[in-house]
């Protein structure tokens, strides 16, 4: 489950304290007696990578969308309703930094800050510095345990208090923070092998479930698959959330593309968003947009009489307090097929998954790790898909 701070600064005073007790401390009460001058020096510069990672995964910003951001002719369109704004492919509405991030991977308490296409890099690279760091102390607090150990006949007066109380201390430390970084870090290389972030893993969970209830109809994917489309292959989801491999383990490295648009896989239908029962009405074909200006208006002045009404009896509301407006939401995609003849490009399984009555409604399903959409930050009102 994710973590919720009353106090967000609490979420970077922690980890500080943590870094600075166990490196600093380390060093100067242990490693320093025990270890060549050499090995110090190169302890003290993996130290200080981990503070620079540390420090840049706090400031770089997530990346949000231009103001003059708008959906080519064709595509499906994302509307949020905080930002008033077009919402590119997967990019979603943070609740605690109140904007639309581009391809969000979660909100990190530990940083204060969104992971998004732009800063994943430095979150990466903050998390691998972190596991290298407290691999190197760990290991030299085993050895000096180890002699601590060899050496526990001799009289007291000739072992350091000190070296012997930060060590039993400290091994315990860094043996927990190694383990929950390096799971982290394992996490995220995986979803990035995948070309997933940690939401788009937690939708293709959902859709296996899905699949399995037969919500999703069967001949659609092998049991395996879920027609997750932005999985291309290692090497191209690697480079393009991380960029150069010569750069993923130095400061400024930072990703590819633009953070807008994806390259898709076979699998992708022509134009179709992720999730597959996230029924978004398509803008017109090119042809029938003379004015896209005045569809963009119109989406506009619509969805603001839509939140307008958004105020309505407590006994309407989600279990999850998010307000219940499928009746507005039928309204405003009724006025999308107006302008445009979108269900006769939308395939027929697309249409026909219907998750709406039950726990697989994508705000109120959880995986096996108890996990909700917004357990990553997730705004789910701005989330709700137009029905």
């Amino acid at each position: 489950m994710a973590v919720q701070l009353s106090w967000r600064p609490l979420g970077i005073i922690i980890p500080g304290f943590i870094i600075a007790f166990t490196g600093y401390c380390g060093h100067y009460y242990v490693l320093r007696h025990h270890l060549p001058y050499s090995k110090q020096v190169l302890f003290q510069c993996s130290l200080t990578m981990v503070w620079i990672s540390y420090f840049l995964a706090i400031i770089m910003p997530p990346g949000a969308p231009p103001v003059n951001f708008k959906h080519a002719p064709g595509e499906w369109k994302r509307w949020c309703y905080k930002c008033e704004a077009p919402k590119p492919e997967r990019a979603h509405h943070c609740k605690q930094c109140g904007q639309c991030v581009l391809k969000m991977d979660h909100h990190c308490p530990w940083t204060n800050n969104c992971v998004g296409h732009q800063n994943l890099p430095y979150f990466f690279r903050f998390l691998v510095w972190v596991d290298i760091t407290t691999s190197m102390i760990l290991y030299h607090l085993l050895v000096r345990a180890y002699g601590l150990y060899r050496d526990r006949f001799l009289p007291m007066y000739l072992i350091q208090k000190s070296d012997l109380v930060f060590t039993i201390i400290l091994i315990p430390v860094s043996f927990f923070v190694l383990l929950t970084i390096s799971i982290l870090t394992v996490r995220v290389i995986s979803n990035t092998i995948d070309g997933k972030t940690e939401i788009e893993t937690w939708e293709c969970e959902r859709v296996e479930s899905l699949i399995r209830r037969k919500i999703v109809p069967k001949p659609l994917y092998d049991e395996s698959e879920t027609g997750f489309p932005y999985d291309i292959d290692i090497w191209i989801n690697l480079t393009e959330a991380l960029g150069s491999p010569f750069l993923w383990l130095f400061p400024f490295g930072s990703p590819k593309g633009d953070g807008l648009h994806f390259q898709k896989n076979e699998q992708a239908d022509e134009g179709a968003i992720w999730p597959p029962d996230l029924p978004i009405m398509r803008l017109p074909n090119e042809e029938s947009l003379d004015n896209n200006d005045t569809l963009d208006h119109k989406t506009s002045s619509t969805s603001k009489r839509l939140l307008s009404k958004r105020n309505i009896p407590s006994e309407n509301r989600l279990v999850d307090g998010i307000y219940s407006s499928n009746h507005h939401q039928n309204e405003l995609q009724r006025e999308f097929e107006s302008d445009s003849d979108s269900s006769e490009n939308e395939p027929e399984w697309r249409r026909g998954i219907k998750s709406d009555d039950d726990f697989y409604q994508f705000n109120r399903w959880a995986n096996w790790d108890g996990e909700k959409i917004s357990d990553f930050g997730v705004d789910i009102e701005s989330d709700v898909p137009l029905r």
